[in-house]
């Protein structure tokens, strides 16, 4: 019994070892919990630049198997996997990642390189979050390998912030759909997010998708403006000339897609703020004083204030739009005109009164 005890014991070992060794080529990411670090101050697969300061820290996200946490200080740029990784193309992975900083509302976006006979073939941005403060967070979606790519990179971009900020690292993981969790689920990003840009607005737009459960979340300047089921927004009440970040992403039941991002400009006014010459006036109406429809959008060119006082009256009746929107009264036959009449106070002392005494409506033939 000695010697089979003495034989069975080795054999369990091995047995183990080879579990342990299986389990850890699951995820591709070579030293995703930043715990094997090499002379230098570097973690063991990865390319940090000095400008970051890496440290390896005795910290780790909630139920972590690991013991550190890779910390960087938030001085702008990206940090790289060392060397390309092989995948597989075509097949899809689950990615993910754990963070914490003690900068609210700052940027991680990650972006893959294709890698082709060594070389850098394209590259495709798989992910952008905003931060909490103080608190560890779970990044995650899934990833579609390009066909007849067999190798990738990975850039994790942090933005430059003003003051003493750092960010924290731990168990980045990217494994094989098969084998990871089950996040089907997850919507893809918006597709084509477009601007076009008026002097007061912004009409934001995006592709169609064939899924009637979507919906679509919309962010202004950082904060959420709405959440639609409809591929466009329009929103108003901009300056002339001014800058502004637009962020889009899908909302499917519990599950959200990575934010597909741009910027944009609002056309500036042709005449100055305070020139003389300068008189607001409805783009929505037509140089011959007409327009489609009984519903008229109101939106502006020549308005320098966006919280200009604005009233108005229809055939000398006050009237309360809604929505930027003055509907007009039923009326029969194609075509009725209406006295519109408009007053306008910028403050400061610019103030307009604005007439359309013979306004045509042209009705809409359904």
């Amino acid at each position: 019994m000695r010697k089979i005890h003495k034989l069975l014991l080795p054999i369990i070992i091995f047995m183990s070892a080879t579990i342990q060794v299986k389990a850890q080529k699951e995820n591709i990411i070579p030293n995703g919990g930043y715990e094997e670090w090499r002379d230098g101050g570097q973690p063991i697969g990865w390319r940090i630049a000095s400008d970051f300061s890496p440290e390896q820290v005795h910290e780790r996200r909630p139920e972590s198997p690991g013991t550190y946490a890779l910390k960087i200080w938030l001085n702008g740029g990206s940090i790289y996997l060392a060397q390309p990784t092989p995948v597989e193309g075509g097949k899809q992975y689950a990615f993910s990642f754990w963070y914490k900083t003690n900068i609210k509302n700052t940027e991680i976006a990650v972006t893959l390189l294709w890698y082709d006979d060594g070389r850098v073939k394209s590259r495709e941005k798989i992910l952008s979050v905003r931060t909490v403060k103080d608190e560890w967070k779970k990044a995650e979606g899934v990833v579609t390998i390009p066909k007849n790519v067999y190798s990738m990179g990975m850039g994790i971009k942090t933005l430059r912030v003003y003051q003493e900020g750092y960010m924290l690292f731990d168990d980045m993981s990217m494994v094989p759909k098969g084998n990871g969790p089950d996040i089907s689920s997850v919507p893809k990003a918006p597709r084509n997010l477009s601007i076009k840009a008026y002097q007061s607005e912004m009409e934001i737009s995006w592709n169609k998708v064939m899924d009637e459960e979507m919906r679509w979340e919309v962010m202004f300047d950082g904060k959420t403006e709405t959440t639609t089921s409809g591929n466009s927004y329009m929103k108003t009440k901009l300056k002339p000339g001014s800058e502004h970040h637009v962020k889009v992403r899908a909302v499917k039941g519990n599950e959200f897609s990575p934010y597909a991002e741009r910027k944009g400009v609002t056309k500036g006014m042709s005449k100055a703020e305070n020139s003389e010459d300068r008189i607001p006036y409805l783009r929505t109406i037509t140089p011959d004083g007409s327009c489609k429809g009984r519903f008229l959008k109101l939106y502006y060119n020549e308005l320098a204030n966006p919280d200009a006082r604005i009233s108005y009256k229809l055939n000398g009746i006050t009237v309360n739009p809604k929505d930027d929107t003055l509907e007009f009264p039923e009326f029969g036959g194609f075509y009725k005109q209406f006295r519109l009449e408009i007053y306008i106070d910028e403050g400061e002392g610019r103030e307009w009164e604005i007439l359309y005494p013979q306004l045509g409506v042209e009705k809409i033939q359904e």
